[in-house]
């Protein structure tokens, strides 16, 4: 199947197998393309929250919502990381200035 399609569409079959169950396992060429700007972590995340933004389970449209759900808990992570630090500083995570 993947030989008639074309381009990205043949990459997205090739690399983002949907099963019966409606779990999504990545193939190793789409892991280690996401690896070299997220971690491991961020990437099992972003499969769990991609089949709740595309109904349909299209490879072709989970390859997009996947890359997107990782930038988002790359953000997450950055975002609590900021809140850890100023915690550790003494500052309430919530408050933006020391009174």
């Amino acid at each position: 199947m993947a030989t008639a399609l074309g381009g990205q569409a043949a990459y997205a079959v090739r690399n983002v197998i949907v099963g019966d169950s409606g779990k999504i396992t990545l193939g190793e060429e789409f892991r280690k393309e996401l690896r070299e700007a997220y971690t491991d972590s961020q990437i099992d995340r972003a499969i769990d929250r991609a089949p709740s933004s595309v109904p349909s389970l299209d490879p072709l449209k989970l390859l997009a919502h996947i890359r997107r759900a990782c930038s988002y808990a790359k953000q997450d992570d950055l975002a609590t990381d900021k809140k850890l630090a100023a915690f550790g500083k003494g500052q309430s995570p919530r408050k933006t200035f020391q009174r």
